[in-house]
């Protein structure tokens, strides 16, 4: 089972990108929320048909455990900082947090 790192951008609050997770393109949208201080995504297929929305990044938490609809990636995504058992917040994601993808097999 091989770990992706999922690329996070530091200058922005706000953006969305395409990635290949288990030969399936998906379109990730990561956004910052001050009032809550937590990063959640949303994750769509490539139609930008969405999947799921409003997931909110823990720390060392497998983010797919309760998805189990059709059209979910095989494997899960996971929040992880070496130094802290924190949640990423606006300045830890990218920097210190690690948004990581482990292929093949779900989590949990």
């Amino acid at each position: 089972m091989a770990v992706l790192e999922i690329p996070t951008r530091i200058d922005l609050s706000v953006y969305d990108f395409t990635i290949e997770l288990d030969e399936v393109i998906y379109r990730l949208s990561l956004y910052f929320n001050r009032r809550s201080g937590h990063w959640y995504f949303n994750i769509a297929d490539i139609d930008g048909n969405q999947l799921r929305s409003g997931i909110k990044l823990v720390c060392n938490w497998a983010l797919f455990l309760q998805w189990v609809q059709q059209g979910r990636p095989d494997g899960d995504i996971l929040a992880t900082n070496p130094e802290s058992d924190a949640d990423p917040d606006r300045d830890t994601l990218g920097t210190q947090a690690v948004l990581a993808y482990n292929e093949g097999v779900a989590i949990g």
